[in-house]
């Protein structure tokens, strides 16, 4: 399967350009808005036990941050410097949410984007049809079997084992990487143990890790290109940008990730010039139409119905069902 790649004008493409430049100090200025919002939560849930249920989604929230960095990293885009981003996507990022940065740049650059929708190469696509996303029977198997058993955990081990054997388990094959994550998690859990922070260890970025972090997650992958893949072979229509309302997005859309067509379109940009890119892009009448289309996850900031209670209620119709075309150690 072939996807035709969409072509702006010229004019537009040579504005576009201009925005594909990185430096040396917006990653870092991001993952220090994480980590400061992590150590807030940490500091107001010691003083506040009640407080500790939002802190543990703020937390996932900015995980998830991390991994939006990393993904840049994965695109050569989170630093001028090379060294810089190659130190970004493992020790800052890909080693802190205990993934491998090489399994995520392969999985991610050399087969999701080149192979984006084909049932056997896409990744995402493999994942979507391993959960089940393409073989629900209805809408209220979907809101039964996606949407609350996703909300009650009920999901992540799936989806825990996913990450594990393709991206965790993948340091088998970078032993470099495994071990710089070893010698990472080690200082880490050593200095936790010196100053008597094991538990606030355990509660403020293990725990967030395997509920807020999973579940958030699982619904951003959704909203990115499902039900899309499979139905076109055009590179406009199988992503979807997301328009959240502020509440949704402060969880949802952290460093500009919900313009995802925006990305698809354009990988080189990095990810604080994507809402100038996508502002750009509305000037091309196709994007534009396309675009007036998104709405958020569950609560949107426009007139746009929302994508899951859309697909709930059948203003977006489920894909037909289908029978997985690969073996599911394929998936990677």
């Amino acid at each position: 399967m072939t996807v035709r790649n969409y072509r702006f004008s010229r004019e537009l493409t040579q504005k576009l350009n201009h925005l594909a430049v990185t430096d040396n100090w917006h990653a870092l200025l991001g993952l220090s808005t994480d980590f400061t919002l992590v150590a807030l939560c940490a500091w107001a849930s010691g003083h506040c036990y009640y407080l500790y249920p939002l802190a543990l989604l703020i937390i996932g929230a900015r995980q998830r941050g991390l991994a939006t960095v990393m993904h840049d990293a994965a695109h050569g885009r989170a630093a001028k410097s090379r060294r810089l981003n190659n130190l970004i996507g493992r020790y800052l990022t890909a080693f802190l949410i205990f993934q491998s940065f090489n399994a995520y740049k392969h999985s991610h650059v050399h087969e999701h984007h080149p192979y984006l929708g084909d049932p056997q190469k896409d990744p995402d696509f493999l994942f979507y049809q391993d959960a089940g996303l393409y073989a629900v029977k209805d809408r209220k198997a979907f809101g039964l079997e996606h949407v609350l058993a996703t909300l009650l955990l009920f999901n992540m081990p799936q989806y825990i084992g996913y990450l594990f054997k393709h991206r965790f388990g993948s340091l088998v094959r970078y032993k470099g990487e495994a071990l710089g994550m070893l010698v990472l998690w080690s200082g880490l859990l050593s200095a936790a143990a010196w100053l008597g922070l094991l538990q606030q260890l355990l509660l403020f970025w293990v725990l967030p890790y395997l509920t807020a972090f999973m579940v958030i997650g699982r619904f951003i992958e959704i909203a990115e290109h499902y039900p899309l893949l499979g139905q076109s072979q055009d590179g406009l229509l199988l992503t979807r940008n997301r328009f959240s309302h502020p509440l949704e997005g402060f969880f949802l859309s952290v460093h500009q990730e919900n313009f995802h067509l925006v990305h698809h379109l354009r990988p080189s940009i990095p990810y604080w010039n994507m809402q100038k890119a996508h502002r750009l892009m509305l000037n091309d009448r196709q994007y534009r139409q396309v675009n007036a289309g998104f709405g958020g996850v569950f609560l949107s900031a426009n007139e746009v119905k929302p994508l899951i209670p859309a697909l709930m209620d059948g203003d977006i119709a489920l894909p037909p069902l289908t029978t997985p075309t690969y073996k599911k150690e394929e998936a990677v």
